[in-house]
């Protein structure tokens, strides 16, 4: 799921961006939530996880510890497996939805994510 305010470049770590080759556009999109996940059980999901897992285990990726002032003048602080998650989403062609809970309800006022459906958790 989507948030289409809180941008790459503001909760993900310059490490992350780099190691995954996070383009300039991939950077100043809305990061992907990894609150909750819904995965259909095939072969290409289970890929995608275990990379995603892979990936975590690389301490330089996951911890707090970054290269200082070589952040973004924007950064605010780093979103660990879910700015992992969020930036492989895109390097996949994972598609974004809104968030499907009161959260989301405000995607659905600014049109920036698609998902027509209504609140499903509380």
């Amino acid at each position: 799921f989507g948030m289409a305010q809180h941008k790459e470049y503001m909760y993900t770590k310059k490490e992350v961006l780099l190691a995954l080759n996070c383009s300039d556009k991939c950077r100043s999109s809305g990061q992907r939530a990894a609150t909750f996940i819904v995965f259909r059980v095939c072969e290409m999901s289970k890929e995608f996880v275990h990379q995603w897992l892979s990936l975590c285990q690389n301490y330089s990726l996951i911890s707090d510890e970054e290269y200082g002032d070589q952040q973004h003048e924007d950064f605010l602080s780093h979103r660990h497996d879910q700015s992992i998650f969020s930036v492989l989403c895109k390097r996949w062609g994972i598609p974004a939805y809104r968030v499907p809970t009161q959260y989301g309800e405000h995607e659905i006022e600014r049109n920036s994510m698609p998902g027509n459906y209504p609140q499903v958790f509380q």
